[in-house]
C-alpha cells in the first residue's frame, strides 16, 4: 500500500492500494483491475476498473469501466460508465478549476449542469 501524495506528469497506473491524494494534470490515471485508490486523483483522464473511493477531477474525461466501483465526487467535462459500472456520488458537467465571476453581483457562474448519481448499471435480460 501507498500513502501520502503522488505528484508527477506521467500516465499513472495503479495495480495495488493507493491512500491519498493523486496530482498528474497532463496525464492518465488507471486504476486496474487489481488497484484500488482511496482519496483525490486529479488528471487529465481517470480511468477506474475496480475500485475507487473518493474525489474525481479531471480535464478531459472520467471513465467507470464494466468492473469498476466509484464512490464520492468529481468534475469533468465528460463521464463515460460502462455496463455493468457501479457509481455513487454527485458529478459535476464543467471544467475542473477555480469558479469564474459571472459578472452579476460578483457572483460565482453556476456550472453547466449537476447530477447527483446513484447508478448500477446491469445488462437487461431481453
Amino acid at each position: 500500500m501507498i500513502s501520502g501524495e503522488i505528484l508527477g506528469g506521467e500516465d499513472l497506473q495503479i495495480d495495488g492500494e493507493v491512500r491519498g491524494t493523486v496530482i498528474v494534470p497532463d496525464a492518465r490515471v488507471v486504476v486496474t483491475t487489481e488497484g484500488r485508490a482511496s482519496g483525490t486523483i486529479e488528471a487529465r483522464e481517470i480511468v477506474i476498473a475496480w475500485q475507487a473511493k473518493g474525489n474525481l477531477r479531471a480535464t478531459d474525461r472520467v471513465l467507470v469501466g464494466q468492473t469498476g466501483f466509484w464512490q464520492g465526487d468529481s468534475i469533468s467535462p465528460r463521464l463515460v460508465i460502462e455496463e455493468g459500472a457501479m457509481v455513487r456520488g454527485k458529478f459535476e458537467v464543467a471544467q475542473p478549476g477555480p469558479k469564474k465571476n459571472s459578472g452579476r453581483n460578483g457572483k460565482p457562474a453556476d456550472p453547466v449542469v449537476e447530477e447527483h448519481l446513484a447508478i448500477r448499471v446491469s445488462e437487461s435480460n431481453n
